[in-house]
Order: C-alpha cells, then sequence, then structure tokens
C-alpha cells in the first residue's frame, strides 16, 4: 500500500500557522529590565546624621556632634548632579587648659556650633537611572563654614588667658563621600550619605609659648571629620 503523505501547501499553510502562534508566546516570555530611568531633574531634600570629627594634636577642636542638612540639586547631564547645600553642626569641644600637666588638660566641655554652606559634583554609577529602584553615587565638594555658637563659659571660668583660648572661627571645607538612594517612587527618595569633610585647625598663638612645654607646636592642622547621614528627597 503507498505511504499516503499531506500535500505540499498544506505543510506550509500549518508551518505558518504555528509560527503566528508562536509569536504571543515569544512576547510573553520577555524579561523586565531591572533599570528605570529617572524622569525628573531636580531633587530638594533634608537628611539628618552624626559627625566624629578628629579634634586635633592637643584635643581643641569639635569632637561629636549631630548634623543636619538641606540641600538641592540639579542634574546637570545624563550623570552628573550640581548639589547646593546649607548644614547646621551641633557640636561640643573638650576645654583644655595647657598651663595644666599633659593628660590633666581637658577640664570640661562647652558648646560648638557651626553653620555650613558648599557645592558638590556628584557622579551616578548608574547614570540617569536606578538599578532595582537603587542609585549610588560619589560625590566632591567645597565650602565655608562659620561658628555660629561658641560656649566660652569654661574658658572664663578657668580664668584661661585669651591666647590660650581655641575659636574655629571661619573655615574652608573641602568634602567627598559616596551617597545611595532608594527612589521609592518617581517623587520621593530615601537618601544615605557617608561624607568626610576636611577642615582647619587654628592652634592659639598662647601655644607657642615655651614656658608651657608644649614642644613643637603646628601654627594649624587639617583634620577630618566623618559624617553619616540618612533623610528623605522629593523629586520635581
Amino acid at each position: 500500500m503507498p505511504v499516503r503523505t499531506l500535500p505540499t501547501s498544506a505543510v506550509l499553510a500549518l508551518g505558518t500557522l504555528l509560527s503566528l502562534a508562536a509569536v504571543p508566546a515569544l512576547a510573553a516570555q520577555t524579561i523586565p529590565s531591572p533599570y528605570r530611568f529617572v524622569e525628573t531633574r531636580k531633587e530638594a531634600s533634608l537628611l539628618f546624621g552624626v559627625a566624629s570629627p578628629d579634634a586635633g594634636q592637643f584635643g581643641l577642636g569639635p569632637s561629636s556632634g549631630q548634623d543636619v542638612t538641606a540641600r538641592l540639586g540639579f542634574d546637570v547631564g545624563s550623570a552628573l548632579v550640581l548639589e547646593l547645600a546649607s548644614y547646621y553642626f551641633l557640636g561640643d569641644r573638650d576645654v583644655q587648659d595647657p598651663r595644666r600637666d599633659e593628660g590633666d588638660r581637658a577640664i570640661g566641655t562647652a558648646d560648638l556650633d557651626l553653620l555650613g554652606f558648599d557645592g558638590r559634583l556628584r557622579l551616578n554609577l548608574t547614570g540617569h537611572r536606578t538599578w532595582h529602584r537603587l542609585q549610588p553615587s560619589v560625590f566632591v565638594g567645597g565650602g565655608l563654614a562659620f561658628t555660629r555658637n561658641q560656649d566660652l563659659s569654661v574658658d572664663e571660668a578657668a580664668q584661661i588667658p585669651s591666647e590660650n583660648r581655641f575659636r574655629f572661627g571661619t573655615k574652608f571645607v573641602a568634602s567627598l563621600g559616596a551617597g545611595l538612594a532608594f527612589h521609592a517612587s518617581e517623587t520621593w527618595v530615601v537618601r544615605g550619605d557617608a561624607t568626610l569633610r576636611l577642615w582647619k585647625l587654628n592652634t592659639p598663638s598662647g601655644y607657642q609659648n615655651p614656658a608651657l612645654g608644649l614642644g613643637a607646636v603646628p601654627r594649624d592642622e587639617w583634620v577630618q571629620a566623618p559624617t553619616l547621614s540618612i533623610g528623605i528627597g522629593r523629586r520635581f
């Protein structure tokens, strides 16, 4: 008995139907991208942090404090952000009396609050988009910090001479660090930053007096002030 086969036209028609049926199935297997584009170009944020500055060779500067930062950011490219910030540092310092023996010079603590302004360039490592809603970044910047409040009551009570009293004054502050943003929605962002601020501490002129026996005394020194902060931002 001869073997029966489908006509060639029927085979072609069946193949065409199977191809058309496979198109929706292939489309259904499309894997969604973990990347999302950020549609907005500006952000206002408020962050709260804790700082642990280096007090310097003689322990004169602020050694701990809290930090509140208000920041406004403008996207200036696919990955670059220009940021303008104002921060208030609520700190304290050990009051040092250089006339006392080494190891016994700290006679109390006093408030030392700073008001700062700076500008930064932030580089978003994922560009103008997020990865699983996350956007890591690095930044560098600089600005000025001013003494907003410095309590000298302990210095006055101990009758420390004026030339031996530490004053923070006005300082240039450099900053660098890294951050991570979580884009909860197109509008709201949760941010965390690790910032390293660098500023200079001036040594009181009286410390140069050989009678104090302090040895080689630098006129000033650079110290670091690491800060960890977290906050919320609004995109617009």
